[in-house]
């Protein structure tokens, strides 16, 4: 078999630039993987990297948005993301969606669970930003990004941190990636009390994996570790790694 990888990079209807890549001759029932990229990231963000070819050498297909550029989580990020997934029609069929979020794409990611419109199976969030609350308190650029991406509303309803747990899917996977020499994002305030929040629903997986140094640290995109939560993801839906 052919095992080249193939890429469509192209302006979705609103405009929006997606990318998706997939192994040459993938079928159609392919699973899909959607990394949702950090501040100031770009559609094609980690796409050449070993941490998300190694999907499709699994035979995932592997998409990624614009987003409308710093959405911080907010409904700019679920349109982005409700557009990417109708788009990815055109490779895909398969029902499993596994979440990859980077950094700021961890909200969205989160946020997606709780008020998008299609399931997803796994939500796979590295180094992860997941309280808007503490980004607002904390950083002045930060904040005025995020006043801008919610257009002067108060973004308050699409904090992760502060939603009802049962807000979220316990049908989902869930893995965190974080370090605790990370002193941007740090874990006390983001991923270790999201993952204490989730694991009150008692979901399909809560882990975590402990890796080291700082915001952006290598440690952080572990391929093989993606492939292994990845293929989890698989496990009683109907649907094999190829």
């Amino acid at each position: 078999m052919d095992r080249s990888i193939e890429v469509h990079r192209f302006a979705a209807p609103s405009g929006q630039l997606v990318r998706f890549q997939a192994r040459r001759r993938t079928p159609r029932d392919a699973p899909l993987a959607i990394f949702l990229h950090g501040r100031n990231g770009t559609v094609d963000d980690r796409a050449d990297t070993a941490w998300l070819t190694e999907l499709n050498e699994d035979g995932w297909v592997v998409a990624g948005g614009q987003l409308y550029g710093n959405h911080w989580g907010g409904p700019r990020s679920a349109a982005g993301l409700s557009e990417l997934l109708a788009t990815a029609g055109r490779f895909t069929t398969a029902p499993v969606v596994l979440l990859i979020g980077g950094s700021m794409g961890a909200l969205a990611a989160l946020n997606w669970i709780r008020f998008g419109d299609r399931p997803v199976t796994g939500a796979y969030l590295v180094q992860p930003c997941c309280s808007l609350s503490d980004r607002w308190d904390n950083d002045s650029d930060h904040r005025a990004e995020i006043d801008i991406a919610y257009a002067g509303d108060d973004p308050r309803p699409w904090d992760p941190m502060h939603a009802d747990a049962g807000e979220f899917s316990a049908a989902v996977r869930y893995r965190f990636v974080s370090s605790p020499g990370d002193s941007l994002i740090r874990p006390e305030a983001h991923a270790a009390p999201m993952a204490d929040r989730l694991a009150s629903i008692t979901p399909r997986e809560i882990s975590t994996l402990h890796v080291s140094g700082g915001h952006g640290d290598p440690s952080h995109f572990d391929a093989a570790d993606l492939a292994a939560f990845a293929g989890r993801c698989l496990v009683g839906v109907g649907a094999r790694p190829r």
